[in-house]
């Protein structure tokens, strides 16, 4: 079986984010009508039509309810109605797994301090009316583990695939927004609704399927592009695995990939190859710059594999970055012919 994830940490991402200053009473009376609305919109979800929930979504979800919509739109939410015990359950069993799944969670998002530091739990106090200190609450890396644990079982259990390291980004970008039997339903229906079970199954077919329709949209788009990794050797799978096997988890900031989940729970993979394509083409520029300056053969294909793995991941350096790039995806248009052998 091919390896994709050694022991290198990934692209550092940076830890919080800075305190933002705060808000004025006429920004947080705006933000708390915004966050009514979509409560609001919230309840009728199930009534909406695709293209009112699609618009609802680009307008921007509310960090506050983000987390609702995703279950929601996701089928989690019903999902975890049906089998409201098989969390835990499945916590009380054993995996052969369970070594490597130790091993994998401190390479999971290592400098972040919300997957190294143990937090106090805080509870109010009615006698002496202060917060005190309740117990330690276990870390998210505890929480990880938990939940990569349970995959790897219900995987078998379902004979749908396998644990490999890449779930271990995914599950730990949820927990940041999600609860741990959240985070487990949410990855449940990322395996089965939207297919992803294919990308850990022996020889990764789903990844060898979205390279193949990667390579047929970039024919149409950027010629000139795959002529230069095929002249090289250059394979594109090298380049983009690891955006398809942790959906971009592995090395794209947070901001990024909030809006990204976003679209994807309403549009599944054909989002995914938007971004791919949108990414490709806001770089493009750079491709053709190695091309033309760069004369050594190795030295083209190390600077392309840089420009892939490092320098596009860091390029989404503020929200306003991610927004203007977004709103490129939302326009891009791709042709329906490669996907026709695609599962969606």
């Amino acid at each position: 079986m091919q390896q994709y994830f050694g022991t290198t940490n990934p692209v550092v991402l940076s830890s919080s984010p800075p305190t933002p200053p705060s808000p004025s009473p006429m920004e947080l009376s705006h933000s708390t009508k915004l966050i009514q609305y979509y409560l609001k919109m919230y309840q009728q979800l199930d009534k909406l039509k695709p293209t009112k929930v699609k618009r609802l979504v680009q307008q921007g979800i509310p960090k506050q309810v983000r987390w609702m919509f995703w279950l929601k739109l996701s089928g989690a939410s019903l999902l975890q109605k049906s089998h409201p015990n098989l969390f835990q359950e499945l916590l009380c069993q054993s995996t052969d797994d369970a070594e490597q799944i130790k091993k994998d969670i401190p390479r999971t998002f290592p400098n972040l301090k919300e997957f190294t530091t143990i937090t106090l739990r805080m509870k109010w106090e009615r006698q002496s009316h202060k917060l005190i200190g309740d117990e330690f609450e276990q870390n998210n890396q505890q929480k990880l583990y938990n939940v990569c644990k349970a995959l790897s079982i219900y995987m078998k259990q379902s004979e749908i695939g396998f644990y490999v390291q890449g779930l271990s980004f995914i599950c730990g970008y949820f927990l940041m927004h999600l609860s741990e039997e959240d985070t487990f339903w949410i990855c449940v229906q990322l395996l089965s609704k939207y297919d992803f079970k294919s990308m850990y199954q022996d020889g990764f077919p789903k990844l060898s399927a979205c390279i193949t329709v990667l390579q047929q949209l970039i024919t149409k788009s950027h010629p000139s592009l795959l002529l230069l990794l095929q002249k090289n050797g250059l394979d594109l799978n090298l380049l983009t695995h690891k955006w398809f096997l942790t959906l971009f988890c592995l090395q794209f900031p947070f901001e990024f990939l909030d809006s990204f989940w976003d679209m994807f729970f309403v549009q599944g993979w054909k989002f995914v190859f938007k971004v791919v394509m949108q990414l490709i083409q806001c770089n493009v520029e750079q491709v053709n710059q190695i091309a033309r300056e760069v004369t050594h053969m190795d030295e083209q294909n190390s600077y392309l594999i840089d420009l892939f793995h490092n320098t596009i991941p860091t390029q989404f350096d503020s929200t306003t970055t991610v927004h203007h790039f977004m709103k490129k995806v939302y326009a891009t248009k791709l042709s329906e012919k490669p996907f026709k052998s695609f599962t969606l």
